[in-house]
């Protein structure tokens, strides 16, 4: 049997097994989620990081007013701001940026962004 067939018949196997004790395994899944809450705590925050670092870098990954590129004052901004009632979590919205779904967003740094948002919260333009 060659790496590849044993390879197909192992990921089969493993399905078909699953399928077949599919509330056993996930009863077991469930227990080891309890007993690894730091690890899954962990895993939530790099995986979250991961997905803000590549949504900043396909909106270019520099500030649009000073071009700072440090990624850790990075932050997604939408052009035209849009209500609260309109606001979706940044999971979502991280993954719609890397879905392709950049219509009225850029990427400011954190000092840029804050005078924007004070400009047009007390009604300044330069």
């Amino acid at each position: 049997m060659t790496n590849e067939h044993r390879k197909e018949y192992q990921r089969e196997y493993q399905r078909k097994y699953y399928h077949k004790n599919k509330e056993r395994e996930q009863e077991r899944k469930q227990q080891w989620y309890a007993s690894h809450p730091t690890y899954l705590r962990s895993y939530a925050q790099r995986r979250n990081i991961r997905l803000r670092q590549n949504a900043i870098r396909l909106l270019g990954g520099a500030c649009a007013h000073c071009h700072c590129t440090d990624m850790r004052c990075l932050e997604i901004d939408h052009i035209i701001p849009v209500g609260s009632k309109k606001r979706v979590h940044r999971d979502i919205l991280h993954r719609s940026i890397l879905r392709g779904n950049t219509d009225n967003l850029q990427v400011l740094c954190a000092c840029c962004h804050a005078i924007k948002t004070y400009k047009s919260y007390y009604g300044y333009s330069d």
